[in-house]
């Protein structure tokens, strides 16, 4: 981004590294095509925000030192911003990485598991929990790095381990 001083300038990012002082604050943002941007603001203000989350900006250039720089005017979550689900979902995938596997085809895999349990108590207490937490499932991830570190990444990893699961079965 080429800045020019007194130009605003509003985009999508999403927050890499938070850093503050006594009296100063800036994040560090990713933006759509993959490029940083620092965006300095009042240390009242940074505690409003979370790692890795998306925000939209409106920012306005402004000097030091004879370099230009960012300055927060005002910024809104990405839901805020957007609550068209499939724009959202657009937007999102320009900021996260996602299970190999579509969210159909893995609730497919499990819920197929979840069908076979044979034991009633057992199947009502798996149902229970697994329609009490159903959006959730299919959005964390497995871990936070490494691992299946992406949006989907328990369920795909769920649905992985118990395909494998039939391997053990024939075998055992």
């Amino acid at each position: 981004m080429i800045l020019e001083i007194n130009n605003k300038y509003c985009f999508l990012g999403k927050i890499e590294n938070i850093n503050k002082g006594d009296s100063w604050a800036n994040i560090t943002v990713i933006l759509e095509d993959g490029n940083k941007q620092n965006i300095k603001m009042e240390p009242t203000i940074i505690d409003n925000y979370e790692m890795n989350l998306v925000y939209y900006f409106e920012t306005i250039c402004k000097e030091r030192e004879g370099k230009p720089y960012l300055w927060l005017i005002s910024s809104k979550t990405l839901y805020e911003y957007e609550d068209n689900p499939s724009v959202l979902a657009l937007l999102m995938e320009k900021f996260y990485d996602y299970a190999p596997k579509s969210k159909n085809e893995m609730q497919s895999i499990i819920e197929s598991y979840l069908a076979q349990i044979k034991n009633d108590n057992l199947k009502k207490i798996m149902n229970y929990i697994y329609q009490h937490h159903i959006d959730e499932f299919y959005v964390y991830p497995a871990a936070t790095k490494f691992h299946h570190a992406y949006v989907g990444g328990l369920a795909y990893h769920t649905s992985t381990m118990l395909k494998m699961m039939d391997s053990f079965i024939d075998l055992y």
